[in-house]
């Protein structure tokens, strides 16, 4: 989508491109576009305004660009000056390159309760598993529980439950459609509309695994969203810069996915011993050990705009001295007549 795209534009763009496709464009579209089209007051530019159905819609309407972008950032990856780039990055870092880059990990990060980062997760997950193919690459993904998104006061916007209702429905269905016998033709009709390559229908759908990010948990608790976003993004970048923390992510993610998903309780009695029930939900931990910089940082600043506050309120009570038979409020009067001509000048 533009910042000139309305609804209705992208409405109409993909419901043409579908006309011919029969039966197929009621699964793959009619049966859960909003509709009618005139009525959806959401700008697609700036968002989803919460509504998973419109951040499917702007991904549809936008499968051959994701697709082109995946390529483009897997080539670059797997390109052959890539491990000496990395090693200079390491030394800069202060650290001696003794590690070959293990194969791309892909994570894709997204939300349960919201529009666009819920509302695309699928799609734009079954790009990477499409166009990862060729690299050996499967994505994983990693998601924003709805606690992240509360209140102070603990309650939470209307749209948000539902929508993690919904999304966590999807993936756990995604997860399940393992062969032949659970086709996927709507999905597949849109692909094709996009120009996209199809992934491969006898693997899963979806991610290859879900981690959950919450705001706390049992001895930490995060502010708010942009904390957790924070700490999130400091995460994956030490992941992204050391190699072995990537190859050990992968190794769980990979080697210990289905035995973690089989030795859980089946809380809701919903699976059965057949491995297309496994549902790969997991969480990631994150700790790191430093010298306090970013606690002294914060003091330091703190501190700082303390003083400064005292200066501007506290101040002229410097010139108050005991026994001088002045209130606060002569000895103020005295020190602004006192600064005005210089302040002045």
């Amino acid at each position: 989508t533009t910042t000139q795209s309305t609804y209705s534009q992208v409405d109409h763009q993909i419901s043409q491109t579908l006309q011919a496709q029969g039966h197929l464009r009621h699964l793959a579209w009619e049966s859960w576009r909003p509709f009618p089209p005139g009525r959806v007051g959401v700008n697609l530019s700036i968002g989803a305004g919460q509504y998973r159905t419109l951040g499917r819609v702007a991904a549809i309407a936008s499968l051959g660009d994701v697709e082109k972008a995946v390529y483009v950032a897997l080539s670059k990856v797997k390109d052959a000056q890539v491990q000496g780039q990395f090693d200079l990055i390491e030394r800069a870092m202060g650290r001696t390159p003794g590690e070959d880059l293990p194969e791309p990990c892909v994570l894709i990060v997204g939300s349960l309760a919201g529009g666009s980062g819920s509302g695309m997760l699928l799609d734009v997950s079954d790009v990477v598993r499409s166009v990862g193919r060729s690299y050996g690459v499967e994505p994983d993904a990693v998601v924003f529980t709805p606690e992240v998104f509360e209140a102070n006061d603990g309650t939470l916007e209307p749209g948000i439950a539902p929508n993690t209702y919904m999304a966590v429905c999807e993936l756990a269905n995604a997860m399940w459609t393992i062969t032949g016998e659970h086709p996927t033709p709507g999905r597949d009709a849109l692909f094709e509309r996009a120009g996209a390559k199809l992934p491969n229908p006898s693997q899963v759908g979806g991610p290859r695994a879900v981690y959950l990010v919450g705001r706390s948990s049992a001895g930490v608790s995060l502010g708010d969203a942009d904390e957790v976003y924070s700490v999130v993004g400091r995460t994956y970048a030490e992941v992204a810069l050391d190699p072995h923390l990537s190859n050990q992510l992968q190794a769980y993610g990979i080697a210990n996915r289905d035995a973690r998903a089989a030795g859980m309780p089946d809380q809701l009695g919903l699976a059965t011993t057949q491995s297309t029930d496994l549902g790969n939900f997991g969480s990631l931990g994150f700790a790191r050990v430093g010298l306090g910089r970013d606690f002294f940082e914060r003091y330091a600043s703190e501190r700082i705009l303390r003083l400064a506050c005292l200066r501007l309120l506290d101040q002229h009570l410097t010139r108050h001295y005991k026994g001088d038979g002045k209130t606060d409020d002569q000895v103020l009067s005295e020190t602004v007549e006192s600064a005005w001509p210089g302040f002045l000048a």
